[in-house]
């Protein structure tokens, strides 16, 4: 089961730049789904692991739903939102091209919000291994970009398939919102930490709230340890010039607390 902070931070990070091979060519939405009057306009999503305090916002001129975190403004998702045969899509729209993910809502139940990364990160692994081939519009010779013709229906199997490996958040009651959310306030994690910049091309360096010793790992695409930095200070700058460029993995561990993951993209 993937963690949906995780995908937030991916695509956080990742959206503005090089990520997932496959991207949509741009297409119109004609009757955009105003998000906001599905869910609400401050929703509180509660799951097994965490609890989500979000902001929802509709802009009618582009058709638009902005999602943002209520603690910090942070945007979770901006997208056009439709929906077919009892699924929700989200188009993002690049500089380029789209992504699209799919979501589940109904029953008091949210799954699959703000996964774009990790769909588009799946549909490309698929692609390149011979799926879809008859929604391939281009392709570079080393693969490495993928420009595909958005259909629903083929694709509609392989969402279905994503959304089962994503976790289900139920829409907290209004009473159960004010308590989650004082909850929130009362256990915020303290020491999130963060990596800058990403993407990096000679270093970047992971700052954290406080200094104190934690190991640092660093790992490819196919899970290899490549780098390994012990630090004892707040702010620790990670060399990253001799790594080939692609996107890896960064573990973060210290005693008494939980690890923390992200993902950091290598660019020269």
């Amino acid at each position: 089961m993937r963690h949906l902070l995780t995908c937030f931070a991916l695509g956080l990070l990742l959206t503005s730049c090089d990520g997932p091979a496959a991207r949509f060519d741009t297409f119109a939405v004609t009757r955009p789904i105003n998000l906001a009057r599905q869910l609400g306009s401050e929703v509180t999503l509660l799951g097994l692991q965490d609890t989500l305090q979000l902001r929802l916002n509709f802009d009618p001129g582009s058709g638009t739903t902005l999602v943002t975190r209520a603690q910090d403004s942070t945007v979770v998702l901006e997208a056009r939102i439709f929906a077919r045969r009892g699924l929700y899509y989200a188009v993002e729209d690049l500089k380029s091209g789209c992504w699209v993910h799919a979501l589940r809502i109904g029953k008091g139940q949210v799954q699959g919000l703000a996964t774009g990364y990790k769909q588009m990160e799946d549909l490309s692994t698929l692609v390149q291994h011979g799926s879809f081939p008859e929604l391939v519009r281009y392709r570079s010779l080393s693969d490495d970009s993928i420009r595909l013709r958005f259909e629903a229906r083929p694709l509609r199997r392989f969402y279905l398939a994503e959304l089962d490996s994503f976790p289900t958040y139920r829409l907290a009651p209004a009473s159960s919102a004010v308590a989650a959310a004082k909850a929130t306030a009362a256990t915020a994690e303290p020491d999130r930490p963060s990596l800058y910049p990403n993407p990096a091309a000679t270093t970047t360096t992971l700052r954290c709230a406080t200094a104190a010793p934690r190991t640092v790992r660093v790992y490819n695409h196919t899970g290899q340890l490549v780098h390994t930095v012990a630090a004892l200070e707040a702010y620790t700058t990670i060399p990253v010039q001799d790594l080939p460029a692609g996107t890896y993995v960064v573990r973060v561990t210290q005693p008494a607390q939980p690890a923390y993951t992200t993902r950091l993209l290598v660019q020269h």
